[in-house]
């Protein structure tokens, strides 16, 4: 009889133990749907993830634009408001044909064995940051999200210096006439012919809405004005950004500019540069774009206002 009690207290506690353990389980499909939850709260998250670390490069950026433009003011205010060239071994004082002489002597910002003459270099005792006469663009002269778009992030045609430029200067900022206009447009005869000049801030009439610089800078430390079409072209056509010299969707559809005026400020992409191609149905906007942010002088504004068809100021 003590046997037979005992034998149904072990019988009757078995069932308890497996209830018990089945209280812990999961069935295979129980586990798909777990899976699945993660698997969509993941691909929710991650983008927002990735913005949001998009945003945080962005606002260095921006930091580093702001410099660049305290670097600008603090030149223009020891130089009696002039800036400096954009490569001044190829700049001129007046209207006179382009010099090689600043490609023989190996300081040119794109071609030489030095870049003392590039307008990085000329605001760096400003920032004190890297060492751009010598390709060094570190520091406040990196862009952190440089190769965001596929661009690339060192130049292989200077070992030892392997950075490549994050910021560019505008085209138009430090170009005379890069439009080619003559007296119908304004220009006077005998001035028309097209030079690297020594910008002044004497000669500018919109210096508050004028971009100086850049996110691009792509290989040549400019940045195109948006008629070019330079990186609708390089992505939709060539397949190539290096292409480009500006990188004007590098950060959440927009870039970091900074102004002659000295401030800095993101801007998205429609309102500097509207998509392609040159000659389509977004040409007239962007020599719109090219008016109310790149022109240099009215002089020049009113050109671009005239190929646009707008009334002349």
């Amino acid at each position: 009889m003590q046997r037979t009690a005992s034998s149904r207290c072990h019988t009757s506690a078995r069932p308890q133990r497996r209830a018990a353990s089945r209280g812990f389980g999961f069935t295979l499909i129980e586990l798909l749907v777990v899976i699945a939850i993660i698997a969509i709260l993941a691909a929710i998250l991650f983008p927002v993830f990735a913005t949001a670390r998009e945003r945080a490069r962005q606002t260095a950026c921006l930091s580093n634009m702001k410099q660049i433009g305290t670097a600008f003011a603090m030149y223009a205010t020891d130089y009696d408001g002039g800036f400096p060239a954009w490569d001044e071994f190829l700049a001129q004082d007046d209207n006179r044909s382009e010099s090689l002489a600043g490609r023989l002597s190996g300081d040119s910002c794109i071609l030489g064995s030095a870049a003392t003459g590039c307008w990085q270099s000329k605001l760096n005792p400003y920032i004190k940051s890297g060492a751009p006469e010598r390709f060094d663009n570190s520091g406040v002269w990196a862009c952190p999200s440089l190769g965001s778009m596929g661009e690339r992030t060192n130049n292989p045609g200077r070992p030892g210096n392997p950075t490549e430029y994050s910021y560019g200067t505008n085209q138009l900022f430090m170009r005379y006439n890069d439009g080619f206009f003559g007296p119908a447009q304004g220009y006077p005869a005998g001035r028309t012919t097209p030079y690297y000049r020594y910008p002044r801030e004497q000669g500018m009439d919109q210096p508050t809405a004028t971009i100086i610089v850049g996110d691009g800078g792509i290989g040549n430390t400019r940045i195109a004005p948006p008629h070019y079409f330079q990186t609708w072209t390089a992505l939709n056509r060539l397949r190539n950004p290096n292409a480009a010299w500006e990188a004007y969707i590098r950060h959440n559809g927009g870039a970091n500019y900074v102004f002659a005026d000295g401030h800095a400020k993101w801007i998205k992409k429609d309102n500097t540069y509207p998509n392609g191609p040159r000659g389509g149905s977004n040409s007239r906007a962007s020599y719109v774009n090219t008016i109310n942010y790149f022109a240099y002088d009215l002089m020049e504004r009113n050109a671009f206002r005239q190929i646009a068809g707008l009334p002349r100021e």
